[in-house]
């Protein structure tokens, strides 16, 4: 508080809490109080939680991209996707599916993860996509299945079997997974 303000203080709250937290003592012509700085914080708070969320939102859009799957799985840069970089993107496309982590993925998770995706990118339905690589018949993915199936999807999309996969390779190769 200014100790030349004489100014009688009002109680603001934040009403977007809907309760006094966070509420402080403001002086109507001076702008200042002694709780001044509990508001402050907790807008720091705030703005650093949102942003926290949209950089999360961000990232997983990017990971899920049906257009920038390469880009996402190209770890080292060089306009090309090896084997080992496409186990491990498609080992955290799986880990981000998983929403309940038991380490199985159901058409609902699956689902789940593909919301916000563009219209059309996905025209084979989660189940689908399951009963395709689901070897145990269970109507789950595993882990362990996903990666063989993964596995085998690399193999299709190398065409010229160079052990890479460009871009347009992947491309093709997960439109022509869609058509079927």
């Amino acid at each position: 508080m200014n100790a030349d303000c004489t100014h009688r203080p009002v109680q603001r709250t934040n009403s977007h809490l809907g309760n006094r937290a966070g509420s402080s003592l403001v002086h109507t012509r001076c702008g200042t109080g002694p709780r001044l700085w509990i508001l402050e914080k907790t807008m720091k708070r705030t703005c650093t939680r949102m942003m926290i969320v949209a950089g999360g939102l961000l990232l997983s859009a990017a990971a899920y991209a049906g257009d920038d799957k390469a880009s996402m799985m190209d770890t080292d840069g060089d306009g090309m996707v090896s084997a080992s970089e496409h186990e491990a993107g498609a080992k955290m496309m799986f880990d981000g599916m998983d929403a309940n982590k038991d380490g199985m993925v159901s058409a609902a998770e699956m689902d789940a993860s593909h919301k916000g995706m563009k219209a059309g990118a996905h025209a084979m339905s989660s189940a689908d996509k399951i009963k395709a690589i689901d070897t145990n018949g269970d109507g789950m993915l595993s882990a362990e299945e996903h990666s063989a199936g993964s596995a085998v999807m690399f193999g299709k999309m190398d065409t010229d079997k160079d052990g890479m996969v460009s871009k347009a390779e992947m491309e093709a190769g997960h439109k022509a997974m869609m058509e079927k």
